[in-house]
């Protein structure tokens, strides 16, 4: 299944410039396109591959407004056909330029959700990872998982990024809200946490 969608709109937005001599909350009029290939028809469940592409670029173009843009990318890959079992794998990353509001940089997240960091805990307008899970059917629409990831992200490139690494285990369950999950996860040294998660269908 393939989906196209988009938004226009104007936001505040605290701007964090090198460009432009000072920052602060400025008005934006941005847009976001966004297009998904799914594994599954509508209603989404747990989507068992897809790739996503999402662009974002303001439309203001001023000396105290900049022009930005971001562009994101995920894949996930299952490998079918080990009965119960299924491994997943999933890999992104985001290039945006280097004048784009805080709000709009990348955030740990992405394909089936970053694997322990919360997404404010990840601000940057490079990223990229990767993330690898085994899943455990305990029936059509309940399982198992664990998983684990490693990402790297920087302010102007990635040759001196050190690599951040995460992991979890928890469960979900199939839904008519898209998938739901409940589990533990930690990641560079942070303390682990419980997370809840419900409607990432990707």
């Amino acid at each position: 299944s393939l989906y196209l969608g988009g938004d226009f709109g104007l936001t505040n937005s605290y701007l964090e410039s090198r460009q432009v001599s000072g920052s602060g909350d400025q008005a934006l009029r941005t847009l976001h396109l966004t297009l998904e290939s799914h594994g599954r028809d509508l209603p989404v469940f747990r989507n068992r591959r897809g790739v996503r592409i999402s662009h974002a670029r303001s439309l203001d173009h001023e000396d105290s407004q900049p022009q930005w843009w971001r562009t994101d990318l995920g894949v996930v890959l299952p490998v079918d056909g080990l009965g119960k079992w299924t491994p997943v794998w999933a890999l992104g990353a985001v290039a945006s330029s280097p004048d784009i509001p805080v709000v709009h940089q990348a955030r740990a997240g992405g394909p089936r959700s970053w694997v322990g960091l919360r997404q404010q805990e990840i601000i940057a307008p490079q990223f990229v990872w990767s993330r690898v899970g085994i899943q455990y059917s305990l029936g059509s629409r309940l399982y198992l998982e664990l998983a684990g990831a490693v990402g790297w992200h920087g302010s102007e490139d990635l040759k001196t990024s050190k690599p951040i690494f995460g992991g979890g285990v928890g469960a979900g369950m199939d839904s008519f809200l898209g998938p739901m999950r409940l589990g533990f996860a930690v990641a560079d040294r942070r303390p682990g946490y419980v997370y809840l998660q419900v409607g990432h269908a990707f």
